[in-house]
Order: C-alpha cells, then sequence, then structure tokens
C-alpha cells in the first residue's frame, strides 16, 4: 500500500467503539428519554378517531398546539389525561401548517419553552400519542434556524 492510501484508509476507518462505551451511551441516553417523557409527556395529547388521528401538546391552559392537516372539522375530540374532550379551532396558520385547539386542559401544566433555539447539531425529542400511547422519538437538530415566516 503507498503512503497516501495507508493515510486515506486510516482516515476513512471507523474508530473502535468499546462495548461499554455503547452501553454506557445507550443508558444515559434513556435516562434523557426518561427525563424527557416524565416532565413533557402529561403535555402531550391525542387527538380525533378512525383515520384522522394525531397529537397535540399543551402550551398553555385550555390551548392545545396541534398540526393542521390532523383535523377533519372545526371540532375534534381530544384525549387529555386520560378523558375525552371536546374542542374547537381558535385559530390556524396555513403557513406553518400549526392549529390552536381551545378545550378545557383539566390543570394539566403547559410545556415550558425553552429560552434559547436549539442549535445545529443539538440533541432534541419529539413527542407524540396517536392514540397509541406516548412515544418518544430522540433526534438531532440538522438545519440552521430559519423563520417559518420567511418561506
Amino acid at each position: 500500500m503507498t503512503d497516501v492510501a495507508s493515510e486515506i484508509a486510516l482516515i476513512s476507518s471507523p474508530s473502535p467503539m468499546s462495548v461499554e462505551t455503547s452501553a454506557q451511551e445507550y443508558d444515559t441516553c434513556m435516562l434523557q428519554v426518561t427525563s424527557v417523557q416524565e416532565a413533557v409527556g402529561p403535555a402531550v395529547v391525542s387527538l380525533g378517531r378512525g383515520a384522522r388521528r394525531g397529537s397535540g401538546i399543551v402550551v398553555a391552559e385550555n390551548s392545545v398546539l396541534v398540526m393542521s392537516h390532523s383535523l377533519a372539522s372545526e371540532r375534534v375530540e381530544l384525549d387529555i389525561g386520560g378523558e375525552t374532550r371536546e374542542g374547537s379551532v381558535a385559530g390556524s396558520d396555513r403557513l406553518t401548517g400549526i392549529s390552536l385547539i381551545g378545550v378545557s386542559t383539566g390543570g394539566i401544566a403547559p410545556i415550558a419553552w425553552a429560552e434559547t433555539p436549539p442549535q445545529l447539531g443539538d440533541v432534541v425529542f419529539a413527542l407524540g400519542d396517536p392514540g397509541t400511547g406516548l412515544r418518544v422519538t430522540e433526534g438531532r437538530v440538522s438545519a440552521a434556524p430559519f423563520s417559518l415566516r420567511d418561506r
């Protein structure tokens, strides 16, 4: 192998990771997921019945934020804290595809908004409950911040 080929092979070879390191990283990730689930999970609600199902999040007292495409009409059934409640669209933004639903949130604490937006590479979590139980997904921010209004 030539010197250049050796250098390329060294650069492109994955660095070895011990099983112990992987287990530690997995444990750390699971602790983060559990922490997020416990902190934010109660504010996640299920909405709709049948084919039109989705999730929303309590953002203020008696206000739930949802993706507009999950709505079949101006009125929607939501499962909040194990109880079925009927809400109605209080407002929608066609540009961002989000809607605000007015509904009794029964004292469920709204999510706490971050003081600063996430940055490229930050770990983030998506939570949802499409009627089958709470789901938590971990990911990373992969696009630079932008304003939806600019689009």
